[in-house]
């Protein structure tokens, strides 16, 4: 296995000193074969992961956006309705009763409410989900560099079957 070490910067270097014949524009337009970049953006585009990381990041991002500030003021206005079938009644002078009210009992109103102390509940979740999109993009960059490296990865190797005799 030692024997093999000194073969890494070998490989790296001759892969960088490659014949240019194969990238040669007029050469790569006359054979009809598509560029590097092309196969790139080609394969990010059509990468059904990569799309999938896109609209994570993206569903992070509203949902971190969409939390509310806890010590907004809010302003609701709430109404409900209630039939009691025994109605609350007193009994005064013989053969008089008084009713407090009728069976139909109903309450319309607004409502502010405010909260004053949350003891860092609302911090604690906004840096949770600073977090999770933040795992997020780094997915979706790691996914991308991936399928990055695998078509150069291929493209070299298709170059180098090019170039390279049959008895290579």
């Amino acid at each position: 296995m030692r024997n093999l070490t000194f073969l890494k910067p070998f490989l790296l270097i001759s892969a960088y000193f490659v014949p240019s014949g194969f990238c040669d524009e007029d050469i790569v337009r006359a054979s009809n074969l598509l560029t590097l970049r092309e196969l790139e953006t080609a394969m990010l585009d059509q990468s059904l992961e990569t799309k999938s990381k896109e609209y994570e990041v993206a569903a992070a991002k509203e949902k971190r956006e969409s939390l509310p500030s806890n010590y907004i003021p809010r302003l609701v206005l709430e109404g409900s309705f209630k039939y009691s079938s025994d109605v609350p009644e007193i009994n005064g002078a013989p053969g008089r009763t008084l009713q407090f009210s009728d069976n139909k009992v109903y309450s319309i109103g607004p409502t502010l409410t405010m909260t004053l102390v949350d003891f860092n509940s609302k911090a604690h979740l906004q840096d949770s989900l600073d977090k999770a999109l933040s795992a997020k993009q780094n997915e979706e960059m790691s996914l991308k560099s991936n399928v990055l490296f695998k078509v150069r990865y291929h493209y070299i190797n298709l170059a180098f079957l090019r170039t390279c005799p049959r008895s290579c």
